[in-house]
């Protein structure tokens, strides 16, 4: 090979390694690294998709003391984000009810939609722990900036409905630089 063809293979060789780094920024898993898990908390991670204008974010909980029922909200700017779907995750099997105000919604609800609410009961308390559910999110057009997802407890209560206290913990996407920075 003369010297040529040698610049033109190294150029293709860092240009692929270029989109492998950005690919893999874009598909990674983003969980909070700043929680310690010494008290009960419920945390929203976030996960890229294979489309790279939807998100998922995790709603988690840790250290679960013993829970059955909560009403959870995400609130979200509805200016940069749109609910997609809510999707219940194995943690909640033994519910009797999971229900969202995502679930049925039209496509015009969802985009007039501040928050994403979360509603589930149990006969019997759950501590475990793990993803709670999932929310798809799309971004909307021409969003460069970040945007913040806040979690809001409207009630989490164990089976004597006595009230369970969690530290809770929301995320802030960064659209710039492709990650989650938890709040």
């Amino acid at each position: 090979m003369n010297n040529k063809q040698l610049r033109i293979l190294a150029i293709l060789a860092v240009g692929i390694l270029v989109v492998i780094s950005f690919w893999a920024k874009l598909t990674a898993k983003h969980t909070p690294t700043s929680i310690t898990f010494t008290e009960p908390v419920i945390y929203v991670a976030i996960q890229s998709t294979e489309d790279p204008r939807e998100y998922e974010a995790i709603i988690t909980i840790a250290n679960n003391p013993g829970i059955a029922g909560f009403n959870l909200a995400l609130d979200f700017d509805n200016t940069k984000l749109t609910p997609v779907s809510v999707i219940e995750n194995d943690t909640l099997m033994n519910g009797i009810i999971f229900s969202s105000n995502v679930m049925g919604a039209t496509d015009e609800q969802k985009n007039a939609m501040p928050a994403a609410t979360a509603v589930w009961a149990s006969a019997s308390d759950s501590d475990e722990n793990g993803s709670l559910y999932t929310i798809l999110f799309r971004v909307s057009e021409d969003v460069s900036s970040q945007t913040e997802l806040t979690l809001i407890s409207r009630g989490i209560s164990n089976r004597e409905e006595q009230s369970v206290d969690f530290i809770l913990q929301g995320v802030v996407l960064d659209f710039c630089n492709f990650k989650a920075i938890q709040n």
